[in-house]
């Protein structure tokens, strides 16, 4: 009995891979008329839940720094 090789579209990470393309495509065409990339548009989510928000407060927030 041979082994099988592992297929492509059962593989888990590709599965993500792909949800994560498709989710960056979607996003790039709703934001490009106002001119934002997406993290801009996290950034600014962000900014809008607080009057102020100190710069490593943000970073926490969209988990962009490293906590230890």
């Amino acid at each position: 009995m041979t082994a099988e090789h592992p297929k492509l579209t059962n593989q888990l990470c590709f599965a993500i891979y792909n949800a994560n393309r498709l989710f960056n495509q979607f996003y790039k065409q709703k934001l490009a008329p106002f001119d934002l990339t997406y993290t801009q548009y996290i950034v600014l989510l962000a900014l809008w839940e607080t009057d102020e928000l100190p710069l490593h407060e943000l970073g926490k927030n969209l988990t962009l720094l490293v906590i230890r």
